[in-house]
């Protein structure tokens, strides 16, 4: 009895000393003194808790002189609703280090299984890792790759040397291919599978964009497609960081037998937006994507050549504009912007454009019903030309009813004065109030989305479109759209 008051009160006195020095709250139901090694190994249900997050495993170490952490049995860490599984984990807080074996973690929607992973702040890497975004034990469709790489200050993934796997078959090799975070690249717009559809711009048209990886803050796509208007095109898309993403820019050619196409952009911002680590490992937990923008300030210099907008082409040589986001509070953002531009329309149309846009979009909640509203001032002064002005809203409701998820959103137009000179502009200069109408119907075997929207005093649509998915496992989407109005066909498969 002595003897297991004694091991109660070193264990307690253990815990206080890493409770003062690390923030932990250690717990377990059986302990030995290892005085050689100046170390405590902990056994039978350990709970090593800390202001973040906690261990659970049947058996750790920890040093006393460095306080080092090590598992060797099965262990789960675990934050809110997200839990990562592994086998033997080392971890060093002190210099932010950890290592373990055959870990499971989820990063966005997709799971990693990987036999070793290794962290420090700002970076983890994984070696021989399935991914998938399937929620069966037997995934239908999963990418098997030699290294992973995750970028929590970017809120993406890398992942090398893949194998894209249907149902144990291997269909396609990727040096390297990209999961996460779209805003630091064009990564929504690389598809596994081509895209088939038509548009009145086009034609009917097969497209197909895939990623080049040459490090984390230069990487790209190279797009092919088979269009009736255009023939074959192809061309590349480019993206870079600068300055820990500070400066940012695109720079992209494209060929046809119709055209050559262009685009250069390049921003730099007062401040840096990359996502800091709030604690060790929060990138594991937390979803970068969903946090709020920081009040910023942009300055932004582009040109584009013969681009497709609005199904004119249109040429931008050059475009200055300075922008700014002001985080105003929860619920309301405020985005600012001027720009001086030249631009030319069809090879026909020429004018200098100097704008000015100020957006305030706020969001609120009450109970179930989510309530979007964005107002909206724009000026526009076209030398030479007209000038346009107009103050608008538009706001919307998103509700469950009677087992669907709807949207209604009004738009009401304050003053509209003026017009443009140019056609691919004039799709938002529109005198008329508008109502639209969305919804998504989940059957046993597929799911359908419509959305429409007209102008209320007449029988004017903007839109008529309705969505066919055919869901599996949550990680396999095959899509047909149809677009009434302008009578555009897609179809798809999102994985």
């Amino acid at each position: 009895m002595a003897n297991n008051l004694i091991k109660y009160l070193s264990l307690s006195f253990l815990s206080m000393l890493f409770i003062l020095s690390s923030a932990y709250d250690i717990t377990s139901n059986a302990f030995n003194l290892d005085l050689d090694q100046n170390a405590v190994i902990l056994s039978d249900d350990v709970q090593i808790k800390t202001n973040e997050y906690y261990f659970n495993s049947n058996k750790a170490t920890m040093t006393l002189d460095d306080k080092k952490i090590s598992i060797s049995e099965p262990f789960k860490i675990k934050y809110l609703n997200q839990i990562v599984n592994g086998e033997k984990l080392w971890l060093d807080t002190d210099n932010s280090l950890l290592t373990a074996n055959n870990v499971s973690l989820i990063f966005s929607k997709y799971t990693l299984d990987g036999e070793r992973v290794y962290v420090k702040t700002g970076e983890l890497m994984m070696d021989n890792v399935l991914i998938t975004s399937c929620q069966g034990k037997k995934p239908l469709i999963f990418l098997k790759s030699g290294k992973v790489v995750v970028y929590p200050q970017f809120g993406f993934i890398v992942a090398f040397n893949s194998v894209l796997y249907f149902s144990e078959v291997p269909i396609m090799y990727f040096p390297a291919y990209f999961m996460g975070d779209r805003r630091y690249s064009a990564f929504a717009q690389n598809n596994l599978v081509p895209e088939i559809g038509s548009n009145a711009a086009e034609g009917s048209y097969i497209k197909e964009n895939l990623p080049y990886y040459l490090n984390a803050t230069n990487h790209g796509t190279f797009h092919v497609g088979l269009i009736e208007k255009f023939g074959l095109k192809t061309g590349v898309q480019h993206y870079f960081l600068l300055d820990e993403g500070k400066q940012k820019g695109t720079v992209g050619i494209y060929y046809s037998p119709k055209t050559w196409q262009g685009n250069l952009s390049y921003t730099i911002s007062l401040l840096n937006e990359i996502t800091k680590d709030k604690y060790f490992l929060s990138f594991l937990f937390d979803d970068v994507s969903t946090r709020k923008k920081i009040s910023n300030l942009y300055f932004t210099g582009a040109l584009n050549y013969q681009e497709l907008n609005n199904n004119q082409f249109v040429n931008i040589l050059p475009s200055l504009k300075v922008s700014g986001y002001v985080d105003v509070d929860k619920e309301n953002d405020l985005n600012l912007s001027y720009e001086l531009a030249e631009i030319q329309e069809n090879s026909v149309t020429t004018a200098r454009k100097i704008a000015f846009e100020a957006n305030l979009q706020s969001n609120y909640a009450v109970q179930d019903i989510s309530i979007h509203n964005s107002l909206t001032y724009v000026r526009n002064h076209y030398l030479a030309f007209d000038m346009h002005e107009r103050v608008q809203d538009n706001i919307s409701f998103r509700y469950p009813f009677i087992g669907l998820l709807w949207t209604v959103d009004y738009e009401h137009l304050f003053l509209f004065v003026g017009s443009s000179p140019f056609l691919y502009d004039l799709f938002k200069m529109d005198t008329y109030d508008k109502i639209g109408l969305a919804s998504k119907i989940h059957f046993d075997f597929f799911d359908l989305e419509f959305s429409v929207r007209k102008r209320i005093d007449t029988e004017y649509y903007y839109y008529k479109k309705i969505e066919v998915t055919l869901p599996y496992e949550h990680c396999l989407d095959f899509k047909l759209y149809w677009e009434d109005v302008e009578k555009i066909f897609g179809m798809s498969v999102q994985i």
